[in-house]
């Protein structure tokens, strides 16, 4: 409960600088509204990508950003199903690593589409800790399914794609 209110209160200071320094509270939510970013249903965030994934098969650039975000989805939703499957035997450093994936999961998902996947990527390091867990089978598909969107990740960064 502490931490939550520290947290709280590191958000509400942001807040009060934000009107002190631009005279806005809310200058951080006027900004993201320029991009699109709301509340959405996040399963058709998910459809949204699915449906570029099948628009684009001609265009490297957006088929990668579309993969991309379906193979994060795909890996998360893997490792919180494995959560889920021995969540008797969880500890509670793993309850605090899949909440933490879960939210920084769901964010980009639930502000819409027009959010980078990689952003929620990098936000998603619990996922290394959570792997030792697993079968070596399953760290082999998921190593290999990284490895992939980390090449992705390369071209598309030096194409400027994610920028």
């Amino acid at each position: 409960m502490v931490y939550s209110a520290i947290s709280f209160s590191g958000f509400i200071a942001v807040l009060l600088l934000h009107q002190i320094m631009v005279g806005h509270w809310n200058a951080f939510f006027l900004t993201q509204a320029k991009y699109g970013h709301g509340l959405y249903n996040p399963l058709r965030t998910v459809a949204h990508s699915w449906s570029d994934l099948k628009n684009a098969l001609g265009n490297q650039q957006l088929f990668a950003k579309a993969l991309l975000s379906l193979l994060m989805d795909a890996v998360v939703i893997g490792f919180l199903s494995s959560f889920l499957m021995r969540i008797r035997k969880a500890t509670q450093i793993e309850w605090v690593l899949a909440t933490q994936i879960a939210l920084f999961f769901a964010f980009p998902l639930i502000i819409g589409h027009n959010v980078s996947p990689t952003r929620a990527g990098a936000n998603l390091l619990p996922l290394v800790a959570m792997a030792a867990r697993l079968g070596s089978e399953m760290q082999v598909l998921i190593l290999i399914a990284f490895a992939f969107l980390g090449f992705e990740l390369n071209i598309a960064f030096f194409e400027s794609v994610l920028i």
